[in-house]
């Protein structure tokens, strides 16, 4: 992995995507959701990024908005020193084969009609890359790389399990030699059993052909398993961003907090974990977000000054390891968070 002083590879700076409101049966419009809200954040060659949050947290949204899969509302994707966001089709066409995306269902990602084969190929050939002779070697190549027998390449999706599907698309993805993939819930649509399998085989690419990854997933010991940073996402924005060990036996947010609460482990209480808050209630939707910290309303560390002010990215790192956090009260969960880090009035804050 590259070191921190480097130029990144990925800089995605103020990212938001828009989607318009839906129209009623009068014919108005419900109001606009912003579905990915100024999220910012940079990667490194060889790094990988897990990108964690609930369902609608806008995690897809936002890796489909840097692949320009989506057209992004605003904001800069800035990928190997140029702003593809505001890139036209031509020129996307060159960047396309050096980003990929490995999606979560492999079985829908797959055409039914097409062998394994066919479809590796079809990647090579939209892509434009070699001649028939050379994609036929590249095939032979691809299927070994991902632990697949040559025979499969005559086999159809529904003659295949699902972690062998899966392999076939990360092979798809690996196609063009990219140097950025993101893997979409890559192993949700697996079985328990399978999940590592493939979460290891990611891991054994990433190092073998130097791969830069986003791993976008809800499941938190996975992500601390494959990832070198951590970034937590919450109806459309970053609250949390951080080394991986640290976000997780360290969280600096409530929310982070909570869904590590949820996690499952045997593991003894982290050490300077002073709190694990649960989240209640129910999220609210991207069309009728509260006043002041969008997380306030299920948060148990809520506060007056959390309802009214909305909180800044503010580091409480330590050993100069930066912690990016959106938290009002981070030090209530992060003891080594240091006074002069916390927001002014947050003492005095009447809890609720």
């Amino acid at each position: 992995m590259a070191e921190r002083d480097e130029a990144p590879l990925l800089d995605v700076r103020g990212l938001e995507k828009t989607f318009p409101g839906r129209r009623g049966r009068r014919g108005r419009r419900a109001p606009a959701v912003r579905a990915v809200d100024g999220i910012s954040f940079d990667l490194r060659r060889g790094e990988t990024l897990g990108l964690v949050g609930e369902s609608g947290s806008g995690k897809s949204t936002a890796a489909r908005a840097i692949l320009r899969l989506l057209q992004p509302t605003g904001g800069q994707v800035v990928f190997d020193g140029e702003d593809i966001a505001r890139l036209g089709r031509r020129e996307l066409r060159s960047v396309r084969p050096r980003m990929q995306m490995v999606f979560q269902d492999p079985y829908s990602s797959l055409n039914p009609r097409m062998t394994v084969g066919e479809a590796i190929r079809e990647a090579l050939r939209v892509n434009r890359v070699g001649d028939r002779g050379s994609r036929a070697a590249r095939l032979g190549e691809l299927l070994e790389l991902v632990g697949l027998d040559a025979h499969f390449a005559g086999r159809y999706p529904h003659q295949m399990s699902g972690g062998q599907r899966q392999r076939v698309g990360i092979a798809r993805a690996l196609a063009t030699e990219p140097e950025l993939v993101f893997a979409d819930e890559a192993l949700s649509a697996l079985d328990v059993s399978i999940q590592a399998q493939i979460a290891n085989l990611l891991v054994d690419l990433r190092d073998e052909l130097e791969l830069t990854l986003v791993f976008i997933s809800h499941d938190l010991r996975m992500v601390r398993h494959i990832s070198h940073r951590i970034a937590v996402m919450y109806l459309g924005r970053i609250v949390e961003l951080g080394d991986a060990e640290q976000v997780w036996s360290r969280p600096a947010h409530p929310y982070t907090a909570s869904l590590l609460a949820a996690v499952p482990s045997t593991e003894p209480e982290a050490a300077g974990r002073r709190l694990e808050p649960v989240a209640h209630g129910e999220r609210p939707d991207l069309d009728g977000l509260p006043d002041g910290c969008r997380f306030h309303p299920r948060c148990p560390l809520a506060t007056d000054l959390c309802r009214v002010a909305e909180p800044e990215i503010r580091d409480v790192g330590t050993d100069g390891a930066p912690q990016l956090t959106a938290c009002h009260h981070a030090e209530l969960l992060f003891p080594a968070a240091s006074a002069e880090s916390a927001p002014t009035g947050a003492s005095s804050a009447k809890r609720s």
